[in-house]
């Protein structure tokens, strides 16, 4: 059998990071990877952070957390970083900065 995959941990844990799904997030909230259900405050904790950041992150007032942040709330949950979080770069622009338009 060959071996798994290694799993995506970011380089910058500074870095900005934008939510894949809220909804998928509220369903993995309900089941996580070992079959519990975990609430915002007890994934706040768990994530190191108030619990109005993750009711934030739910309800689209907060666009993109930390990547140490998503880590450790991936973690809790039991999935993999990128199943939820999707790296600001390139590709990705950061939804909480203003674009560079040509005037």
């Amino acid at each position: 059998m060959p071996a798994p995959p290694e799993l995506y941990v970011p380089k910058d844990m500074d870095a900005r990071v934008v939510l894949h799904d809220r909804d998928l997030l509220e369903m993995i909230m309900r089941r996580t990877g070992d079959g519990s259900k975990v609430s915002t405050r007890a994934l706040a904790d768990a994530a190191g952070v108030h619990h109005s950041v993750i009711d934030a992150v739910l309800a689209g007032r907060a666009r993109t957390v930390s990547a140490r942040v998503a880590a450790a709330i991936a973690r809790r949950l039991g999935v993999d970083f990128l199943v939820l979080w999707v790296p600001v770069g390139r590709t990705v622009p950061d939804p909480d900065k203003k674009s560079l338009q040509p005037a």
